[in-house]
C-alpha cells in the first residue's frame, strides 16, 4: 500500500513538474516503443494502458512469461494472472501513442449524447468517460485541453494518474504533401514520416538532411536500413500524423 501511495506520488510530480516547466512528457509511437526490446543492451521498455514502464531490471532477456519488451501489452494484461499488480513496482517512462488526435479533433469527445470523454493535459489525452458522466468536471470541459486550467488544482492532478491513457495531442494532421513544405529551409521546421508518424527533426537536422535522408518527406522504406537512425528515432518528439497511411500509432 506504502509502494502505491508512493508511485503516484512521484507519478504526479512528474506531471506536476512537466507542467511548471511546460515541458511536454516523452511519447512513444509504435517504432519508436519497439525501440526498445530489452536485448542486445537495449533498455526494456512495454506499454500498459497507455503508460510506458521500464522493465528492465524485471525483465533482463527482454521477455517475460511470453510478454515481450517493446510492445504494448495492455490486451494480453489482462488474461494474465498477476493483472495490473505488477505495474505498482515499475518506473512511468513516457507514454504510448496509441492514437493521435489534433485539437480539433478531440472536440467531439465531449462525454454528450453517448460520447466518449477525453481530456488533454501537456500533450496526453486522458479518458474521464466514467469519472465526468455528464462531460463535465470542477468547470472543466471534455474534448479539450486543460493543462492551463489544471496547474491550480493539485487534487486533479493526483486523479490523472488514475485515469486511462488513450493516447497524445499532434499538432498536425499533414498529406504527403502538405509535409513537403517542411524541409527545413528557409527558416522552415523540418518534420519526417514514419509508419504515417510525423516526427520533428528541426534540431538534430538544423540543415534539413541528414545522412542522405531530407526532410519533409516520408522515410519509412529508407529507415529500415538504418539501425543508428532508428535509434535517433527514439529520441524524437511526436508532433503529427498522416491520415489514411497504414499505421497503429495515427489513431484518426
Amino acid at each position: 500500500m506504502k509502494r502505491t501511495i508512493v508511485l503516484t506520488l512521484m507519478v504526479t510530480l512528474m506531471i506536476s513538474v512537466a507542467l511548471l516547466a511546460n515541458e511536454l512528457p516523452r511519447v512513444f509511437s509504435v517504432d519508436t516503443l519497439s525501440l526498445f526490446n530489452g536485448r542486445e543492451g537495449n533498455p526494456g521498455y512495454v506499454a500498459y494502458q497507455g503508460r510506458v514502464y521500464d522493465v528492465s531490471r524485471t525483465w533482463p532477456t527482454g521477455s517475460h512469461q511470453g510478454f515481450h519488451a517493446g510492445t504494448d501489452i495492455t490486451e494480453p494484461m489482462a488474461e494474465s494472472a498477476h493483472g495490473a499488480r505488477v505495474f505498482d513496482r515499475l518506473n512511468v517512462v513516457g507514454y504510448f501513442a496509441a492514437s493521435l488526435w489534433t485539437l480539433d479533433e478531440l472536440a467531439p469527445f465531449d462525454g454528450r449524447e453517448g460520447r466518449p470523454a477525453y481530456v488533454a493535459v501537456n500533450g496526453i489525452v486522458y479518458d474521464v468517460s466514467e469519472t465526468w458522466p455528464r462531460g463535465t468536471h470542477q468547470g472543466f470541459p471534455a474534448g479539450t485541453d486543460i493543462t492551463e486550467a489544471i496547474k491550480g488544482s493539485p487534487h486533479d492532478l493526483l486523479v490523472l494518474d488514475k485515469l486511462p491513457v488513450v493516447g497524445a495531442i499532434a499538432p498536425y494532421r499533414l498529406t504527403l504533401d502538405e509535409l513537403a513544405v517542411y524541409n527545413g529551409r528557409d527558416g522552415r521546421s523540418a518534420f519526417i514520416a514514419v509508419n504515417g508518424v510525423i516526427y520533428d527533426v528541426s534540431k538534430t537536422w538544423p540543415t534539413g538532411s541528414h545522412r542522405g535522408f531530407t526532410a519533409g518527406k516520408d522515410i519509412t522504406e529508407a529507415i529500415k536500413g538504418s539501425p543508428h537512425e532508428m535509434e535517433v528515432l527514439g529520441k524524437l518528439p511526436i508532433v503529427g500524423y498522416i491520415p489514411d497511411m497504414d499505421s497503429d500509432s495515427s489513431g484518426m
